[in-house]
């Protein structure tokens, strides 16, 4: 059962149509409503996903985009500020000249956040295939597209300083992507479109090489293996696949594995990767890699809880002490002992036949006067 607070909304709060309070409050722009009304949806979107259907509210993805496009607009403007101190040459129609005066970018915290719970909502909401396509219309698409053609540079700094909103775009794009690719890939006809494309096969493979976050791999890898499926797509950039063979090489934890594995198999469907990857000079070397991984994978293991042997104590007596020293001494004579019964069998001796220990055996009066009347050597060998 979830746990309720101050922020859960109440069943009448949801009730589907054009005067919702929640969605009014929305649409309103006061900027009190609108933080009084996400925090809600974003509960109502978690909790109550059989009834959070977003068709059931005219407008409503516009609505819960808003913030998304007024925070992609001010990105738009600080990547234009980024890339004119770094020397980055992008091809731009913001037209943003002034920004040259700007000696840096404050950014509006407040808007971050309501966009990122909008992203949120919309995230939550697109986990049901009816809210997915109702989320993949034009403003959605414009906004991908978008957010996908800042320069990569730009995209990582952006990921290092505050990951969660393109976390949320990327689980998006996911959930909406076969409905991306009937609605706007399969018609390369209108710029949004051909953006989408250039994104797919440069924009997020370059992310893949460069980040370092396995958050991120963990939400990219997944559209690259569908989105490489798409025909007449382009290639990537040649560094991904030999990226690819080394994240093999050092074994990653088992998502990322299983999503690299799959993404080159994905790659392979095209004929140009695949004479790259069997051109590659280390393949062989990657090539036993992953059948010595699989191998490992098919093995069976059980886990052994016993502990250690070197962590159990060991007694060690003291040399000094008595005890040692007798037991050094017993150890002595037993050494001693085997020595001379080696030497007495080598000298036509019959032995001792049966172990003599530290003790004299008891022996009666009559082998003692029988031995008393032998003589040597034959008394040393008969006693």
């Amino acid at each position: 059962m979830p746990i309720q607070s101050v922020y859960n909304p109440s069943q009448g709060e949801l009730h589907p149509g054009a005067r919702n309070r929640l969605f009014l409050a929305l649409r309103s722009g006061i900027e009190s409503e609108v933080d009084w009304a996400l925090p809600r949806l974003v509960l109502a979107s978690f909790d109550h996903g059989d009834v959070f259907r977003l068709d059931g509210w005219p407008d409503s993805v516009n609505a819960l985009l808003a913030y998304p496009l007024k925070w992609l607009d001010e990105l738009e403007k600080e990547s234009a500020l980024y890339c004119l101190k770094n020397g980055i040459v992008v091809e731009s129609d913001n037209g943003d000249g002034v920004l040259g005066i700007v000696s840096d970018w404050s950014r509006d915290l407040d808007l971050e956040n309501r966009a990122i719970n909008s992203l949120l909502i919309l995230r939550n909401a697109s986990f049901s295939l009816s809210n997915a396509k109702a989320i993949c219309k034009g403003p959605f698409i414009d906004l991908v597209a978008r957010v996908f053609s800042l320069p990569v540079e730009f995209l990582l700094e952006s990921s290092l300083r505050q990951s969660e909103p393109l976390q949320h775009l990327f689980v998006l794009v996911q959930s909406t992507f076969p409905y991306i690719q009937q609605s706007t890939i399969a018609s390369t006809s209108s710029s949004t479109s051909r953006n989408l494309m250039q994104a797919f096969s440069n924009t997020l493979p370059a992310l893949i090489i460069e980040t370092r976050d396995a958050g991120i791999l963990h939400n990219l890898l997944p559209i690259l293996i569908v989105a490489f499926q798409i025909p007449n797509i382009q290639l990537p950039p040649p560094t991904l696949i030999p990226h690819l063979l080394k994240t093999l090489t050092l074994t990653p934890p088992m998502p990322l594995l299983e999503y690299s594995i799959d993404l080159l198999i994905s790659l392979t469907q095209d004929s140009a990767n695949s004479r790259t990857i069997l051109a590659d000079r280390d393949f062989p070397a990657h090539l036993r890699n992953m059948v010595l991984l699989l191998e490992h994978g098919m093995r069976k293991t059980s886990a052994n809880w016993e502990a250690p042997g070197q962590i159990y104590g060991v007694i060690t007596p003291n040399p000094a002490s008595s005890s040692g020293q007798l037991e050094q001494a017993t150890k002595k004579r037993k050494i001693d002992r085997d020595v001379a019964q080696k030497a007495l069998q080598s000298g036509d001796g019959t032995g001792v036949v049966v172990p003599v220990g530290d003790r004299p055996p008891y022996m009666s009066t009559v082998a003692k006067r029988k031995l008393l009347a032998m003589p040597e050597p034959d008394r040393a060998i008969h006693w």
